[in-house]
């Protein structure tokens, strides 16, 4: 975590994957907070872009044989920036802890991930029974 900082901190691109959660019951999924630890961390707010893929487990199985399979559907969909900037200034301005604003800025990047999934999640069962967009 302290090297994917520095690297933020330098003003490189970073990649954070949805396999990064916790799953705390079967209904609640939340993401880590090291999201929102590298961002509340971060001297100058990083862009987030979240990106969501339904699909791959279709072309590279997760259980053996590990053979890809050709012909299958992947659906990436890319979401707006999200703008953490004024979120960081009021939590700091606000004197939050650590843990308050690892949270506050999970949960802000959880959102916008998962309305994101549910759009991919739309336009990739169109697309599998080959139903107009």
């Amino acid at each position: 975590m302290n090297f994917a900082l520095e690297r933020l901190q330098e003003g490189h691109w970073l990649h954070l994957y949805p396999q990064g959660r916790v799953v705390e019951t079967k209904e609640d999924v939340r993401l880590k907070w090291g999201v929102g630890r590298l961002i509340s961390e971060c001297k100058i707010a990083p862009i987030v872009i979240p990106i969501y893929h339904l699909g791959m487990d279709d072309i590279l199985p997760n259980k053996k044989p590990y053979i890809p399979k050709v012909g299958n559907r992947v659906t990436v969909l890319v979401g707006q920036p999200i703008d953490l900037k004024d979120t960081l200034e009021e939590l700091r301005k606000s004197n939050a802890s650590a843990e308050d604003m690892r949270t506050a800025v999970t949960n802000l990047i959880q959102k916008q991930l998962y309305k994101l999934r549910i759009n991919a999640e739309i336009f990739h069962a169109k697309h599998l029974t080959g139903a107009s967009p």
